[in-house]
């Protein structure tokens, strides 16, 4: 049942995916490379922040309209937009799809690389939510509630952790050595929506659907404790080299995504403000965070700090670009609608 105390604007939330899809940018740009302890804050902390708070922020900002009869429909039309836009992205990324795989895809490395890992390096996150927006509806139409929905999510992201982030101490054990290497040789990667996203959008739905208590001062801290020691994760996966499968997936990331999506949404921090420059924002998050790696890829020649902002600037004007055609259509079928009906 949808919970009573819905935010009143999504302002925070909206900036704090702008500046998420700016963190997305750096980790790919190699940002600050020649400073070491500047290079691990942005691209194995702070940007690591960024998926999990967009799995969230997606699935709470769609299941809060769960009691709504047209829900269904709802979740259809956003699976489909979402899917296309998978597709768009993923025809469009070819050329750099090949030469990051260095030439060589085959037939079942295409099939792997659009179903199980996603086609392009930030591409995965489309499939992963697809998948995971589908599979907690699901659950819901079956009468699951969406705390026991949450419940099965946390050993499945568990497992996915260990696989991912603390992978050699786990393959000491012969069976387990023999089962990830037959899973990783078909799926490639548990940073897809069964191991990573279920576990957000279960998040995301349970905050739409069930409130959380918490006073704002709490959640603060709480949001500062949960980042510390997610600092404390990183050093130690990074110290024993415990991740051979990559950086990204760690155990203290969910409570960072859980306090900061909390406090973007409950503490009405720039909600006095008008709502339509952080519209903005959020659109161009959503440009910036599937074009950038195109531009990453045009740039791909110069230096790793002139690579970032060259990409920056050119993701943003992408965005504005979008945006300002997207105004241009509207106007032009408004006034189509206008004359039609003085026709009338």
């Amino acid at each position: 049942m949808k919970t009573d105390d819905q935010p009143k604007n999504s302002n925070f939330a909206d900036l704090l995916k702008f500046i998420m899809s700016i963190f997305v940018v750096a980790i790919h740009a190699h940002f600050l490379k020649g400073n070491e302890i500047a290079d691990m804050l942005i691209s194995d902390v702070f940007g690591r922040i960024a998926v999990p708070f967009f799995f969230t922020a997606a699935a709470f900002f769609l299941f809060r309209h769960i009691d709504e009869p047209n829900f269904g429909k709802r979740v259809t039309r956003y699976l489909t937009k979402m899917g296309l836009l998978y597709i768009i992205c993923t025809f469009i990324y070819v050329p750099a799809i090949i030469d990051w795989n260095k030439g060589k895809v085959s037939l079942f490395k295409w099939f792997k690389l659009i179903f199980f890992e996603g086609s392009y390096r930030q591409l995965w996150f489309l499939p992963a939510l697809v998948f995971a927006v589908a599979l907690v509806y699901a659950l819901c139409r079956m009468g699951i509630s969406t705390k026991v929905i949450f419940a099965f999510s946390v050993p499945l992201y568990i497992v996915g952790c260990a696989f991912h982030s603390f992978y050699k101490p786990l393959i000491t054990l012969e069976f387990i050595d023999e089962f990830a290497r037959g899973y990783y040789n078909i799926f490639g990667t548990t940073r897809n929506g069964i191991f990573f996203g279920f576990i957000y959008v279960a998040l995301g739905a349970l905050l739409a659907t069930h409130s959380l208590k918490l006073k704002k001062t709490v959640a603060w801290l709480c949001l500062f404790a949960s980042t510390a020691v997610m600092i404390i994760e990183v050093l130690i996966v990074e110290e024993f080299s415990v991740a051979p499968k990559g950086m990204g997936m760690y155990l203290s990331v969910f409570f960072v995504a859980l306090f900061l999506f909390w406090i973007s949404i409950n503490t009405g921090f720039l909600s006095g403000l008008p709502d339509k420059p952080f519209k903005v924002l959020r659109k161009l998050s959503t440009y910036i965070y599937f074009s950038h790696t195109f531009f990453l890829y045009i740039f791909s020649d110069l230096s790793y700090n002139a690579e970032f902002f060259a990409a920056m600037v050119a993701s943003v004007l992408f965005g504005f670009l979008i945006i300002g055609l997207q105004k241009i259509s509207k106007l032009i079928n408004l006034r189509k609608l206008l004359s039609e009906q003085r026709e009338q």
